[in-house]
């Protein structure tokens, strides 16, 4: 008889699953687990599987006709990614200011632009941290 501990054991074969977008195997971003070499897959608000990639694709589309989006500053600090880690912009310039005196808060600003040329820019908490990204006018 199996123990509870082999019925909450699963192989990576259970993780993976296409993208309905593009149609490539993609590994299912569950319980802090994702594949050794496939993108990442995450479920949108349809419950529609979706690869990295299309979220990149997508929050590019979005950054080129001027509306704003959200992503993480790599830990790097020299991308904009995906929660799964596929770049949305290469950052240019990057300040962090510390603030709060005795409290230890400090804020990064930075500048980034996309693979089509469109100027973004950002404040945050620091690397590898959410951020909003706004469209440089």
């Amino acid at each position: 008889m199996p123990t509870l501990t082999d019925l909450n054991r699963r192989t990576a074969r259970d993780y993976r699953e296409n993208c309905t977008r593009c149609g490539n195997l993609c590994a299912v971003i569950e319980f802090g687990i994702i594949g050794p070499t496939l993108p990442a897959l995450a479920r949108g608000a349809d419950e529609l599987a979706i690869c990295d990639n299309c979220v990149a694709v997508e929050t590019i589309s979005n950054l080129d006709a001027g509306r704003g989006d959200y992503g993480y500053v790599s830990s790097d600090g020299q991308r904009i990614t995906t929660f799964g880690g596929a770049t949305i912009a290469r950052i240019t310039w990057l300040n962090r200011t510390r603030s709060g005196f005795g409290r230890g808060g400090s804020q990064t600003t930075w500048q980034a632009i996309t693979t089509t040329g469109t100027h973004l820019y950002g404040r945050n908490g620091g690397r590898g941290v959410y951020t909003n990204i706004r469209v440089a006018k």
